[in-house]
């Protein structure tokens, strides 16, 4: 092995994340973390060995035979291991690994990041994770190979910020990378400020997206390292909302190469211009997730995703039938929100039910409720008066998240039951099907 091998870890979950079990096609989601496989380029650009895995639902023990397969011998590493923690649901699984790497080898320095689960929770969740060595805060990619020895680690005690996308991400370095649709860094931030997200405080800004011809450039380069040219491509940025002039360049280099590739993004409903949907329906856009959310006045007000619903709502509608016609899916996201009751059920199924033929799918989530550091009290009060009922707050201190009763009409566990419901009511099997494909499910190879 390599003595500038650096290991890096996607943690899993011990828990597969489908909420739809009822459905005939169950195939689990994976979530690639992105920003490790950036982390991992930058650091074989520098020249090390860099190696990630993906945890998925995958067992402790399988996962580590995996690594073990690939010639990396885990009581026998240089330099610390990366562990990416994408959520609050990863932390037990972290754990759990971590715990098998310190019983071969008790003096393997860990390094985990996650800036959505670590940076206002530092002090908690050195608690939650004691055998972690260095927890990374913000976006450390520009100092990650500096950051690998620990006389430096007095350097990264503040979130790093770095704004500009990754110029790239190296799929060789992911093991067994054709089983994940890629994804491209495209962009960061979002100017929208809807108070459940933990985003809308965040200090890194909104950047602008990457041009044209670095976008088409490094999917040329990802479709050739995958043998194929009709890839699903993910684009995740927060909100995707480029000029008229980028999606008129993206789409002339899109023709001019020949491209194939479909890809995927999301946006507001409000914030998304139709006309920018309809030039780059001819440049490979096929799903466009839609962050609608809910379709009552009352709870887009509660959420602070508008001050004007009224408008919010007819341009949500302008997109979805503007996307449709164009040839591309919308696809609704959905929150059942603390306050909710049947009568804004009742308004968003309504709405839902009146523009059915203009959108391919919804997904239906309830509001979980996360640890965010100093901000967690005065939101969990602000919870509390919405839905009238006390949440959980030692599950949220133990886990970092829980789920909240939305009313006294809706509890959690109906609210469960009431999202299935939705997405059953207003989304066929082969949608839903068609839908995960694109982006969402494990390649077939």
């Amino acid at each position: 092995m390599d003595q500038n091998t650096i290991l890096c870890v996607s943690a899993g979950t011990h828990l597969a994340k489908n909420h739809f079990k009822s459905r005939d096609y169950v195939k689990d989601d994976v979530y690639l973390s992105y920003g490790l496989l950036g982390l991992a380029t930058n650091l074989a650009n520098k020249g090390f060995d860099a190696r990630m895995f993906q945890g998925d639902t995958k067992s402790i023990e399988m996962f580590c035979n995996e690594i073990k397969s690939q010639s990396i011998n885990l009581d026998n590493l240089n330099h610390p291991i990366l562990i990416a923690l994408q959520s609050m649901f990863a932390i037990d699984w972290a754990n759990d690994f971590i715990a098998a790497i310190k019983k071969e080898n008790p003096e393997q320095k860990i390094i985990a990041g996650g800036r959505w689960v670590i940076d206002k929770n530092h002090e908690w969740i050195k608690q939650k994770m004691p055998n972690v060595d260095f927890f990374a805060l913000g976006c450390p990619d520009n100092v990650i190979a500096e950051m690998l020895d620990p006389k430096n680690w007095h350097k990264f005690n503040s979130p790093q910020i770095s704004v500009k996308p990754f110029s790239k991400l190296n799929y060789s370095l992911l093991n067994n990378f054709k089983l994940y649709q890629p994804s491209i860094d495209v962009g960061r931030g979002c100017p929208g400020k809807c108070n459940f997200c933990n985003e809308k405080d965040q200090p890194y800004g909104f950047a602008s997206i990457k041009t044209p011809q670095e976008a088409i450039q490094e999917i040329q380069n990802i479709c050739e390292l995958y043998g194929s040219d009709t890839l699903n491509v993910g684009f995740p940025v927060s909100h995707f909302s480029p000029t008229k002039q980028w999606a008129e360049e993206f789409a002339k280099l899109y023709k001019e190469h020949g491209m194939k590739f479909n890809w995927r993004t999301q946006g507001r409903a409000d914030m998304v211009n139709p006309e920018i949907i309809r030039i780059l329906a001819g440049a490979g856009l096929k799903v466009l997730d839609i962050g609608l959310e809910s379709a009552s006045p009352e709870q887009l007000i509660k959420m602070q995703k508008t001050n004007n619903p009224k408008e919010y709502l007819k341009k949500a509608e302008h997109l979805i039938k503007t996307t449709s016609d164009a040839g591309v899916w919308p696809k609704l996201n959905l929150l059942f929100y603390p306050g909710e009751t049947h009568k804004t059920l009742d308004e968003t199924q309504e709405w839902l039910a009146k523009n059915k033929g203009h959108y391919k799918g919804c997904i239906a989530n309830p509001f979980t409720l996360y640890r965010n550091g100093e901000d967690t009290a005065p939101f969990v009060e602000y919870i509390e008066n919405l839905s009238g009922s006390r949440p959980d707050t030692a599950h949220l201190e133990n886990h970092g998240y829980t789920y909240v009763d939305l009313s006294k009409e809706i509890p959690i566990e109906k609210a469960k039951t009431l999202c299935n419901d939705v997405v059953n009511r207003f989304t066929s099997p082969k949608d839903f099907k068609e839908l995960k494909e694109v982006w969402y499910t494990p390649r077939e190879i």
